[in-house]
């Protein structure tokens, strides 16, 4: 009879050691129990209860995992990493407002890029790389970071035929023009670089770098926390699904003779 496929998991979380082991080659009993350290009656004990299982067999005088068995292990180590991520995440995530929309198609096999204490917003580099290799960029954000404006525009627009759209509410877009005049007026006038103006109802920034990647900015109280990045096609629904809903409501804004202000086009 096959085991509950229910108790399979728990199974392999225990016997992790031995299973994985072994998925890297057969092994005899006296030298399995060398390599896991472990009394051979216990080791007896172990094979014993994976064999009932149907995780491992014995032949020609080698313990060894099945096919099923060996893709079993892979599948549970690409589990404890999913968890060891989401479990890195909280620190950046738990700012977020409990009716955030950001969400498991997102986090699910997300990369965490977190700001370190000694140099806060070198995690930036996460977003100008981004930006560079992207022919399209696209990115709304609640915050900025007003030395990173220069930098952003620089790696955004290298390349043949950038286009590059950028979302943010009024109040930081005049800001941002007051700290940053010269390269905001540059960046308005330059016809790869679209300005939008717009509420952003979150509080974490999104980009979509060409229809390949997404990253999401998580600000705190002192500025950039860290950074959040996925490729997968669930992340890219969800990203072009929250960029559509901001993007809809938001304002064109353009350049007119050096003003000092954004024109807005109905």
């Amino acid at each position: 009879m096959m085991p509950d496929p229910t108790n399979i998991g728990p199974l392999i979380f225990k016997r992790y050691d031995t299973l994985h082991t072994l998925t890297q080659a057969p092994h005899t009993k006296p030298e399995l129990a060398e390599s896991l350290e472990i009394p051979r009656s216990t080791l007896g004990d172990i094979l014993r209860e994976l064999e009932h299982a149907n995780l491992v067999r014995y032949s020609d005088g080698h313990w060894q995992t099945t096919l099923i068995s060996k893709c079993m292990v892979h599948t549970h180590e690409q589990y404890v990493e999913q968890l060891s991520r989401l479990r890195e995440m909280e620190s950046l995530t738990d700012v977020l407002e409990a009716e955030s929309p950001l969400d498991c198609p997102f986090l699910i096999g997300a990369d965490v890029h977190k700001s370190e204490a000694a140099l806060p917003d070198e995690v930036m580099h996460v977003l100008l790389e981004a930006a560079e290799s992207a022919s399209r960029f696209r990115i709304f954000t609640p915050a900025a970071i007003s030395s990173y404006v220069a930098p952003f525009y620089e790696h955004a627009t290298k390349g043949d035929d950038p286009q590059v759209e950028v979302i943010v509410e009024p109040t930081l877009f005049e800001q941002l023009r007051a700290h940053n005049a010269s390269v905001m007026n540059e960046a308005i006038d330059d016809d790869r670089v679209t300005f939008f103006t717009a509420e952003i109802p979150v509080s974490f920034g999104l980009w979509i770098a060409d229809n390949d990647s997404v990253g999401v900015l998580l600000f705190g109280d002192s500025g950039i926390r860290g950074i959040l990045t996925n490729d997968s096609a669930p992340a890219l629904a969800w990203a072009e699904d929250q960029y559509e809903q901001v993007k809809q409501d938001a304002d064109s804004v353009f350049f007119r003779g050096g003003s000092n202000h954004a024109l807005r086009v109905e």
